[in-house]
């Protein structure tokens, strides 16, 4: 083949990418990932009558006919048409009596995913065998916002498999004390983690903390802890929100 053959086969085919690509922005989000959305929107029992719920906006405009990049809370990568962040926080009005219980595997479809936040919904955990383990095939995600829920202790080992995990929060849930925190350690990208506001952690857990290399942002206010942090064995911190002296 000539070179000017050749270079006509390469024009050809970066035409046919870029078509692919338009074809996918135009016809809007994937199928796949509206539908999930739309699981999620029927998980939390929002429907046309639900009122704002506080703030951001609630999910009603949620259908199953338009394209979900341009639902509030979702945001898309304009070449690929893929779903790369999802706000749902604010989403569940709190009820004292209602249970809580989240199939996870709702989010599998978003193969692209970037950040989560799942915040101050009370979720008291997740369905059996449907926990965040079942993600760890989102191999893009960096952002994952957990707070004010229900969540305890045992939620941590669902977590250990979010290589790509920057940033975490656990403010606001029910954790205490407990062994294998450490494991977190492998989540060696990590450079955010908030575990205020977990009023059951205690000093305990400080030793565990040692290992993150790579973590540049500690909250641990609002627990109830006393003694020395020991950020030595976290190199890059930079910031640290230590709890209120006893």
């Amino acid at each position: 083949m000539s070179s000017m053959e050749w270079s006509s086969v390469s024009w050809l085919w970066v035409l046919l990418v870029l078509l692919h690509s338009l074809f996918h922005v135009s016809r809007g989000c994937f199928e796949e990932e509206r539908n999930a959305l739309l699981d999620y929107k029927a998980f939390a029992n929002v429907t046309d009558d639900t009122s704002p719920y506080i703030f951001p906006p609630n999910l009603t405009s949620w259908d199953d006919k338009s394209n979900c990049c341009a639902w509030p809370r979702v945001r898309c990568n304009h070449t690929t048409g893929r779903v790369i962040e999802i706000s749902l926080n604010y989403t569940i009005p709190y009820d004292r009596d209602a249970v809580m219980y989240l199939n996870a595997t709702i989010f599998l479809p978003f193969v692209d995913l970037q950040s989560l936040d799942l915040s101050s919904n009370y979720l008291d955990g997740w369905l059996k065998n449907e926990g965040f383990e079942r993600l760890h095939g989102l191999t893009k995600l960096q952002v994952l916002d957990l707070s004010w829920n229900k969540f305890n202790s045992s939620i941590v080992s669902s977590l250990l498999g979010f290589s790509s995990l920057k940033s975490l929060s656990l403010a606001g849930n029910f954790l205490e004390e407990f062994q294998g925190f450490e494991r977190l350690h492998g989540l060696t990208k990590l450079q955010v983690l908030d575990l205020s506001s977990n009023n059951r952690l205690n000093s305990s857990i400080l030793s565990s903390l040692l290992g993150f290399s790579s973590l540049k942002s500690l909250s641990l206010a609002g627990n109830n802890m006393e003694g020395p942090i020991p950020i030595q064995g976290m190199p890059l911190l930079t910031s640290i929100y230590r709890p209120r002296p006893i």
